[in-house]
């Protein structure tokens, strides 16, 4: 009987060794698997831990009520959000401002504008045009419809208290005399 067990064993050797082969390579695959699941639980984990504490960061401390207040009744996004820069210019004073024929502004002022967005924010064309008036310059400046001022404008004291003033871009001569 022993002899017939070893014999059994002996003839069921290559069967045994396919087996192992198989519960080798299918050891391997799980382990494979298992990484690389493993891996990517481990990133995503981290991703969305991130994101959580963000947003926890952000919008725990403000009460729910005043979310929906917000989005009821419109959200004032500023421009440097969006990446855009808002100059105020005048749309009638030509060379300095003004609008062409085909609607587009244009003019000193339009052009030193587009300068800034192309210094500031690495694209000329990140600018937005307002028109403004004269009595609307500063109000649109102080009220931040506007992020700069491009409209011709005499320094003056009060308009000095009201405005961050840059030197003058301009000198205009009235009857021989120098103004600015």
């Amino acid at each position: 009987m022993a002899s017939s067990g070893l014999e059994l064993l002996w003839v069921s050797l290559p069967q045994l060794g396919k087996g192992a082969a198989q519960t080798l390579s299918i050891s391997l695959l799980s382990i494979a698997f298992s990484t690389v699941g493993g891996v990517l639980y481990g990133v995503l984990r981290r991703l969305i831990n991130a994101v959580l504490r963000v947003y926890l960061e952000l919008f725990r401390a403000i009460p729910v009520l005043v979310w929906l207040y917000l989005l009821f009744f419109g959200l004032s996004i500023p421009s440097f959000w969006y990446a855009v820069l808002i100059v105020g210019v005048f749309t009638d004073k030509p060379p300095f401002g003004f609008v062409n024929e085909a609607g587009r502004y244009v003019g000193f002022d339009t052009d030193i504008g587009r300068q800034f967005a192309k210094d500031l924010l690495g694209d000329e064309n990140k600018v937005e045009f307002v028109a403004v008036e004269l009595a609307s310059r500063i109000p649109f400046l102080q009220s931040d419809k506007v992020d700069l001022i491009l409209a011709n404008m005499t320094v003056t004291p009060e308009r000095k208290e009201l405005s961050d003033d840059t030197k003058p871009e301009s000198v205009i001569v009235e009857g021989g005399k120098w103004q600015g």
